[in-house]
């Protein structure tokens, strides 16, 4: 049974600025996040550790429209760097450097960097660094600066 008719519980439009977009945005990201199986990447691991989630994999809930989402957050609001492949990267030397966009979060395992991959022949996947890593030994460097939301700032508020 419904409860009784109550004008505090009546339907009403939502304007545009009483929506907080970003931290809807922030809230939706780092529960995508939060769900995927981030797999270490073990052949690289001793000189570029990282971790990776693959496009579809049946090892997390993470949906395709998910992922997708992720990946549009990272183009649209990361930060443009250039990445060496660091001495004893498996074609290190043969690599030329490589540009991409860096989406940094603060999410409940700590801090990271988030960026988006497809490497010829494989599936697409999302990539994840703990920022300690850039800090002990950078391989990176900002081409320019992202304005737009700081969802990393965001999710910490």
């Amino acid at each position: 049974m419904w409860p009784d008719h109550s004008p505090a519980l009546e339907e009403r439009t939502v304007t545009a600025d009483e929506v907080d977009t970003g931290q809807l945005l922030s809230d939706a990201v780092l529960a995508i996040i939060g769900r995927a199986h981030w797999q270490s990447a073990k052949s690289v691991e001793e000189v570029a550790p990282h971790a990776y989630v693959v496009k579809g994999w049946d090892k997390d809930s993470v949906t395709p429209e998910e992922f997708e989402l992720i990946v549009l957050v990272i183009k649209t609001f990361g930060r443009h760097e250039e990445w060496d492949a660091p001495a004893g990267f498996y074609d290190s030397g043969k690599r030329p450097r490589y540009k991409n966009r860096y989406l940094y979060l603060i999410t409940d395992d700590g801090h990271f960097a988030y960026w988006f991959t497809w490497p010829r022949g494989c599936p697409p996947m999302l990539n994840r660094e703990h920022t300690s890593i850039q800090e002990e030994a950078p391989t990176r460097r900002a081409l320019n600066q992202q304005l737009g939301l700081d969802i990393g700032e965001a999710a910490a508020a």
